[in-house]
């Protein structure tokens, strides 16, 4: 039976740590052998007692978990280990032998759980409670990674509480608190912050995952084909402090973009644990994230899917971002009408204000783009709303967008008449060019060509970005001609076509 137990042991020590592990909750932190182990449910002091999730636990080790509903019993199985419990029973079996212990298993929140002591002695490892850290060690015996490290690691307030030593236990003893734990202010990341890359958003659009640090970024995907999952680690990264405040007020405009808000209907974010449930994605079903490791410190993101799909991992380093996507995903294509809400643009000579052109155009383009299923298209805004720059840029930046189009009308002197295209990086330059050209044929007003400029929208873009003058309000026959219903068909269409060409669409 020692034989076995160690043999477990060893698969516990290793099988742990493999990528099937899920995000870590608020709760006590447990250590094997000074690696942290994270679990979708937490370890938690109940009745003196730290309680573990038995299905993770057993699971995790390769065990076959039985559950009775009729008997509330769990039995699970790993030969030639057999262990019997039943819900609120102190009494167990342990192939076929009748054991006690001191905390009944019990259901929490659907999960069952077991008293961790029971689980670790079983498996043969040291068990240590540092009162300080209010956090269990778990050792191998004979392993040369200590016990209680001398230098506890700081946790990340999201993954884990620190809590306030209880005046009336031990220190640094082995005896569990007598009382739960009460939170206190968390404490941040690892303390070697300035060495590592902070992972500041986490985003979801549609079915794909764009996930941004301020620094370099070195992703490891693995795909869990078995459990249906894709797991992403990120070595020598910590987790920003305000990560969900960032995502929070990453994108301003589009509903389902609004991660980790339970404002969003049909989606759930729970903010203890880190989980955003996602219910629009046909392939995705809930995103998690933990500071997977302290020692060295690194971030591990979950993607559950509801079925399996062929992804790949695109890596920008210029910009410190990562996509998850899956693979012949629709081209994302972001259309943003101009101005609005109180930011009229010019108004035209016949007292009409640019932002209605430009939303109008906007809306055509957009109706046409969604026609074509190779095509994913967002626009900045669909109403008479106002949206700062910065956020334009942003949805098009977060959505790790293919292509980005700003609309606008052109507003100088009463003489002043023509179609300008610009770009500021040169990756846009290509297509600058292709959309001119298409822009000049369908209005048929004068060609004032391609010119580079620092527009805001176009500067701060990642992908690329062109800004459309298509017309001079100022100019009474363009003015005219630019708010007719076929004008704008027309134009349109020729935007539509312009972008399918840069795109290789046919």
């Amino acid at each position: 039976m020692k034989k076995t137990m160690y043999a477990l042991l060893t698969a516990f020590v290793f099988i742990m740590l493999l990528p099937h592990v899920s995000y870590a909750d608020t709760g006590i932190p447990v250590y094997l052998n000074g690696k942290q182990l994270i679990s979708s449910t937490p370890a938690q002091i109940i009745k003196n007692t730290t309680m573990v999730p038995v299905r993770i636990v057993s699971e995790e080790l390769g065990a076959i978990v039985g559950w009775n509903d009729a008997s509330k019993e769990v039995t699970i199985t790993k030969e030639p280990l057999k262990i019997k419990l039943q819900l609120g029973k102190k009494e167990v079996t342990v192939n076929g032998k009748t054991q006690k212990l001191d905390v009944e298993p019990m259901n929490v929140n659907g999960r069952t759980l077991l008293p961790l002591r029971f689980i670790a002695e079983g498996l043969g490892l040291k068990v240590d409670w540092e009162n300080k850290a209010r956090a269990v060690y778990l050792t191998v015996p004979g392993s040369e990674q200590p016990t209680v490290p001398t230098n506890v690691p700081v946790k990340d307030p999201a993954v884990i509480p620190v809590t306030e030593p209880n005046s009336n236990s031990v220190s640094d003893s082995e005896t569990m608190p007598e009382t739960t734990p009460q939170p206190v202010s968390p404490l941040v990341n690892p303390a070697n912050l300035d060495s590592l890359t902070e992972i500041q958003l986490i985003q979801r659009f549609d079915d794909q995952v764009t996930i941004k640090g301020n620094g370099d970024l070195k992703p490891i995907l693995t795909n869990m084909d078995s459990a249906n999952q894709l797991i992403i680690d990120f070595p020598k990264t910590s987790l920003s402090k305000s990560l969900n405040s960032i995502l929070n007020k990453a994108v301003v405009k589009v509903d389902e973009l609004k991660l980790f808000s339970s404002s969003v209907t049909g989606n759930v974010y729970n903010a203890t644990t880190n989980a955003y449930s996602v219910a629009s994605s046909e392939y995705i079903s809930k995103i998690r994230y933990a500071l997977f490791s302290d020692k060295p410190s690194s971030v591990r993101v979950i993607i559950d899917l509801k079925k399996k799909g062929d992804y790949q991992l695109i890596e920008n380093k210029v910009n410190h971002q990562v996509v998850i996507a899956p693979k012949n995903s629709p081209q994302i294509v972001v259309i943003d009408p101009g101005h609005g809400g109180h930011d009229t643009g010019a108004v035209s000579i016949i007292q009409k204000n640019e932002k209605e052109f430009n939303l109008s155009m906007g809306l055509k383009v957009a109706a046409l783009l969604k026609k074509d299923p190779l095509i994913r298209v967002v626009m900045t805004r669909e109403d008479d709303t106002f949206i700062e720059l910065d956020d334009r840029a942003g949805l098009a930046n977060n959505i790790n967008a293919n292509v980005y189009v700003s609309i606008h009308g052109n507003s100088y002197l009463k003489a002043s008449h023509g179609v300008e295209t610009y770009y500021y990086h040169d990756q846009s330059l290509a297509l600058a060019n292709v959309m001119h050209s298409q822009i000049v044929t369908s209005t048929g007003f004068t060609d004032r060509g391609v010119k580079k400029s620092k527009f805001r929208v176009i500067s701060v873009t990642n992908m690329p970005s062109i800004l459309i003058e298509a017309g001079y309000l100022s100019n009474v026959k363009e003015a005219t001609e630019m708010y007719k219903t076929d004008f704008q068909d027309r134009v349109s269409t020729s935007i539509v076509a312009g972008i399918k060409q840069f795109l290789k669409i046919n």
